[in-house]
């Protein structure tokens, strides 16, 4: 049981390394932090510090709108390349991915759904 708690946590850090690479790498931004853990067949993952310098410049001007409508658009962008990072870390196919940006708090919200036959290898 042990070792399967130390394997999950360390797929978790890597997938939480990942992501953050991804958000550099794509956005120019670092978030504060990435939490990942594995429920049953899910993934949840919560990114804080997500909301770009230039989101918010345009949320304090009062453009919350055009920041809403481009954070779908991003997310849509993005979601093949989370979806293709989580299923190289875990092994598993992901079945959906949905993404929840909450401006308000600065953070992003992520839960991927693995296939039905998904179950976590030491692989």
């Amino acid at each position: 049981m042990h070792s399967r708690i130390s394997h999950s946590q360390n797929i978790e850090h890597i997938l939480a390394e990942r992501i953050q690479s991804l958000f550099i790498e794509q956005l120019g931004h670092q978030p504060e932090d990435i939490y990942c853990r594995f429920l049953d067949n899910k993934l949840t993952i919560v990114i804080e510090n997500a909301i770009t310098k230039p989101e918010k410049l345009l949320i304090a001007a009062g453009y919350q709108d055009i920041v809403e409508k481009a954070r779908g658009s991003i997310e849509q962008i993005l979601q093949p390349e989370f979806k293709k990072i989580i299923e190289e870390i875990s092994h598993s196919q992901v079945s959906n991915i949905l993404f929840a940006t909450h401006l308000d708090t600065n953070y992003v919200s992520i839960i991927a759904l693995f296939a039905e036959n998904y179950q976590l290898t030491s692989s």
